[in-house]
């Protein structure tokens, strides 16, 4: 299972319970820490192969092969508009056959309150969401509203975003 932007490791280490091999790639290295201490706390040595690359540019040969499923939590939105559809498609073509994407972004539904203070951050519009499902058979789609905040530069807000589920065929 490969998990694009496994951040702290919440999905990572919830994988590795349920006895996955999982492959997490991470831009930022201070992430990667805090996935280390997810696991120290929970008492457990990460089994998996966790990756500090950009997924901008991944080499092909970092992965390890075809995947039964792909985890791409909050990491779409993230990456830049212009090749975002390219980044995330190199990526899900290492699906197998049967193989599932498991996708969520935040998306354009609401506005980032102005002093958001994440970095460079897009809200997905339904439109490139499409593209990235072509050939796909999708299994699941649900929208809606998560709260959110970034302490101290802003307090609660409200983001939308959608889910996705979807199979190779």
């Amino acid at each position: 299972m490969l998990d694009i932007g496994c951040g702290d490791g919440v999905n990572a280490i919830a994988l590795e319970k349920a006895a996955h091999r999982v492959m997490g790639i991470e831009v930022s290295n201070l992430a990667l820490c805090g996935l280390r201490n997810r696991f120290a706390r929970d008492g457990r040595v990460p089994l998996g192969q966790y990756l500090n690359e950009d997924v901008c540019n991944i080499r092909q040969e970092s992965f390890w092969g075809g995947f039964d499923a792909i985890i791409s939590c909050g990491l779409f939105h993230c990456l830049p508009r212009a090749t975002r559809l390219d980044i995330h498609r190199r990526v899900t073509n290492r699906l197998q056959k049967g193989g599932f994407l498991l996708f969520s972004s935040l998306t354009d539904e609401l506005p980032l309150p102005s002093n958001h203070g994440t970095g460079p951050l897009e809200p997905a519009t339904h439109p490139e969401i499409e593209q990235l499902f072509l050939g796909l058979k999708i299994r699941s789609i649900e929208r809606g509203t998560i709260m959110d905040r970034h302490l101290p530069l802003v307090g609660q807000h409200s983001h939308a975003i959608m889910w996705v589920v979807a199979e190779v065929r």
